[in-house]
């Protein structure tokens, strides 16, 4: 299943840390953009395969993400404006955060799932 482009944009009422089921492969461009509402962990389960541009830009309590994927799936500046500097990934995972997904910020991978 998928979440189509700007489902939850500007959405203040989702809460709490977000977590996608097994199933869900795809989130669209600016899906969750300045969900303010959102903290803690993001959980990416591993049939994702896309998260689109801007998906969870400026959702500024998110601060950690668990990503189940063998590959990198987020989409330019996905998560800029976030608090998250680490990103939890599976121990076979090849991919690093880069700039392009994050902005002007460093953020660790850290391959312990």
């Amino acid at each position: 299943s998928s979440i189509p482009n700007n489902t939850f944009y500007t959405c203040s009422s989702l809460t709490g840390p977000l977590t996608f089921p097994e199933g869900v492969s795809t989130i669209g461009d600016v899906a969750f953009y300045l969900c303010s509402g959102l903290s803690g962990d993001l959980t990416i389960p591993s049939t994702m395969t896309s998260i689109g541009a801007g998906a969870f830009q400026f959702c500024s309590g998110l601060s950690s993400i668990d990503c189940y994927t063998d590959d990198d799936v987020f989409g330019a500046f996905s998560l800029f404006g976030t608090s998250v500097d680490e990103i939890h990934v599976l121990s076979t995972s090849s991919w690093t955060a880069g700039s392009q997904i994050v902005g002007d910020k460093t953020v660790t991978v850290i391959k312990d799932l």
